[in-house]
């Protein structure tokens, strides 16, 4: 079973269909292409506002990633808000961020880093209206930082860019957004990405991208579940909630950690 086919498992919002539009092996491509890299810095933009807090979905994702990278030599740096800090505990974390930052401040920030890659893991994008909105199409603008601004610069310049959605509403469903809008109910993202992975749930999608890279480079990099587990409690513990059931609970998306651990696991004998 290929990675594609264990991230669409269960897939009741349309990401089954949108993956059609992709290539088969979407997430194998994705991962070659930062193994092509140099050992230089990786920037990981997400969080997604949920009633005032952060939701699950997402920073598990990004914590694996930034785990995985940094075994292989990279330098990842999280950008997300304020409310997404805590369970990032000793990691890399730029939060000084608005929904007014200027793409002034977005090129010094580039300037100052030199991102060789900048992945998006469940992270809003503007929409054709540039606007940001929920799965429900509900405004979330006011909470959102503009961080699909420096996305799209890198974008432009040429640097690799990776977009992992389950929605539609996600940066880089601009590379489909005219073919998802027969699929979803909101209006999608416009932003695009030189990789777009898509997923029933954007943890599975970023997992599934780690999966690859150990694949290929044959490096064990995938922690331990045990270690992803003990970042949800983090995230409990901070008060994010599930985006979908908005409970402040060990879950994701409605899929409890023992799902998560299946889909985990899966993608860790796929990497063998």
């Amino acid at each position: 079973m290929k990675a594609e086919d264990i991230i669409l498992t269960d897939s009741s919002r349309g990401m089954d269909k949108a993956a059609k539009f992709l290539p088969d092996n979407y997430c194998s491509y994705a991962a070659r292409d930062i193994l092509q890299l140099q050992k230089g810095t990786i920037f990981l933009i997400t969080g997604f506002w949920v009633n005032g807090t952060g939701e699950t979905d997402g920073p598990a994702g990004t914590y694996v990633i930034y785990k995985s990278l940094e075994k292989l030599g990279y330098n990842p740096i999280i950008l997300t808000e304020a409310y997404s800090v805590a369970p990032f505990e000793n990691l890399k974390v730029l939060s000084d961020f608005s929904v007014n930052s200027s793409a002034g401040s977005y090129e010094e920030l580039i300037n100052k880093y030199s991102p060789v890659a900048v992945i998006a893991i469940e992270r809003c994008g503007r929409n054709s209206s540039d606007d940001y909105t929920n799965i429900r199409g509900e405004s979330i603008k006011q909470h959102t930082s503009n961080l699909d601004m420096l996305f799209e610069l890198c974008c432009n310049k040429g640097i690799v860019t990776v977009g992992i959605g389950d929605g539609g509403n996600e940066i880089g469903m601009g590379n489909i957004s005219e073919k998802l809008r027969n699929i979803i109910n909101c209006d999608p993202c416009k932003i695009k990405s030189k990789h777009l992975i898509v997923a029933t749930v954007s943890n599975w999608g970023a997992y599934a991208l780690v999966s690859n890279i150990q694949r290929l480079s044959r490096k064990n990099i995938m922690p331990h579940f045990s270690e992803l587990k003990d970042f949800y409690k983090a995230m409990i513990n901070a008060g994010f909630v599930d985006g979908i059931t908005g409970k402040n609970e060990m879950s994701v998306d409605g899929f409890d950690i023992y799902d998560e651990k299946e889909i985990y696991e899966l993608l860790k004998t796929h990497s063998l």
